[in-house]
């Protein structure tokens, strides 16, 4: 697995994330979320732009960094060249912060990569 992915401003950009894969070849891919802020309970749509590097599969695993909220696992497909997607939601959870993390698992060459970047999100209250 990669470095955790900390510095990423989720919430309010894509994240553009540098890595040398298994050739030392840097590869540079970008990981979004929709719609901002990112939020319990609704439709969220997942976006990973990989560029030039050969992909074979890509999922998002998220899962709760700081209390336990199940595997949720989204397989992407592809919309584009180097573009895929998919939708998903998060669990609701009673705290009014809580801390996620994605993992973003991408295939290359028979060579799995793991991604792990951290998000939060905030509970919003009704009325």
């Amino acid at each position: 697995m990669l470095a955790e992915i900390t510095d990423c401003p989720i919430h309010t950009q894509a994240c553009h994330i540098h890595f040398s894969d298994q050739t030392k070849q840097l590869r540079d891919i970008e990981f979004d979320i929709q719609p901002k802020p990112i939020q319990q309970l609704v439709p969220i749509h997942l976006r990973v732009t990989t560029g030039s590097m050969p992909v074979t599969q890509i999922s998002v695993e998220i899962r709760g960094y700081n209390m336990d909220m199940g595997k949720n696992i989204t397989r992407l497909q592809a919309k584009h060249t180097g573009i895929y997607t998919g939708v998903t939601h998060l669990s609701m959870c009673i705290r009014n912060k809580m801390v996620w993390q994605a993992v973003i698992k991408i295939t290359s060459k028979g060579i799995l990569y793991k991604i792990p970047v951290r998000f939060i999100t905030h509970k919003h209250r009704q009325g």
